[in-house]
């Protein structure tokens, strides 16, 4: 009974300190947050392009057809590692359309994405084949020690010939993303998401068309007052009416902090590249 008056005051003096807390830190949080509003997001975005290799075998499979064209210049294995590289290859049988997207952590990992336009023996187009592989990590370091981490990941996985759809060929294959997004006082919401990419062949002669790879997937997650929403979006396509080939990435970086009645939010779209290249197929006899 003659400690009730110290363990009252104790727990007085607790509730003063984490009231005092609560009045000083989460208004600078709050604050820092809202100024991240007027950030844009490209800006953050820094790759490392001076440590690391290919992790892929020293006969990688994208040379073993004839380059027509790689942007950057020398960029495809065994040469110097870039944050991207987006290339086009040609034989008598077939015409392929690739990316390839480094990491922008310290590891060496890629991952890459390849449709194959596969020829008849009169070179017109007439099946589908695909080729993707590989993991890449990006983090982006965002004004207030926040942070977002983006792990894109696609089993090995390689076929040519597919299924019948409208106006062509198609195949489908596996992709998954996992995201950390770090916020300090508020913790880490982690988020996966599993999806399907595709490519596609055009194959009626009657008609333009596109040929096409997309791979587009999103992680979505809450974990307390956080939640997060992140999206990777990877697209080869050719353009039959603009003669052309156009490579795009696009990583999407989306989250909320909740506190009480109050939602502050951060978006920022990242357009990694867009490269258009021109090349003309091989003209269909008839």
């Amino acid at each position: 009974m003659n400690n009730t008056p110290r363990v009252r005051r104790d727990c007085e003096d607790d509730s003063q300190q984490m009231k005092t807390f609560k009045a000083t830190t989460i208004p600078n949080v709050i604050l820092i947050l809202m100024t991240m509003m007027t950030f844009v997001g490209a800006g953050a975005f820094t790759v490392d392009d001076t440590t690391g290799k290919s992790t892929h075998s020293p006969d990688p499979r994208s040379l073993r057809m004839p380059v027509v064209k790689e942007v950057p210049d020398n960029c495809l294995p065994p040469n110097q590692r870039r944050d991207h590289c987006v290339f086009i290859l040609e034989d008598s049988y077939q015409v392929n359309g690739g990316t390839l997207l480094a990491s922008n952590k310290s590891d060496s990992r890629t991952v890459d994405f390849e449709i194959g336009v596969l020829l008849a023996s009169n070179k017109r187009p007439v099946d589908v084949g695909v080729w993707v592989s590989g993991t890449s990590t990006w983090e982006f370091n965002i004004p207030g020690n926040m942070s977002v981490v983006v792990q894109f990941t696609v089993p090995t996985f390689v076929k040519n010939g597919g299924r019948d759809v409208s106006n062509g060929k198609m195949i489908d294959f596996p992709m998954s993303l996992e995201t950390w997004v770090t916020v300090p006082y508020f913790g880490m919401v982690q988020a996966k998401g599993q999806g399907d990419g595709y490519a596609y062949v055009h194959t009626d002669k009657s008609k333009n068309g596109t040929h096409q790879l997309t791979a587009n997937i999103q992680a979505d997650n809450t974990n307390g007052p956080l939640s997060s929403s992140i999206g990777v979006l990877v697209k080869n396509v050719y353009n039959q009416d603009e003669g052309a080939w156009e490579f795009t990435t696009v990583i999407s970086l989306s989250f909320d902090v909740s506190i009480d009645h109050l939602q502050i939010s951060y978006t920022d779209t990242i357009p990694l590249f867009y490269i258009p290249i021109p090349f003309g197929f091989p003209h269909p006899s008839e």
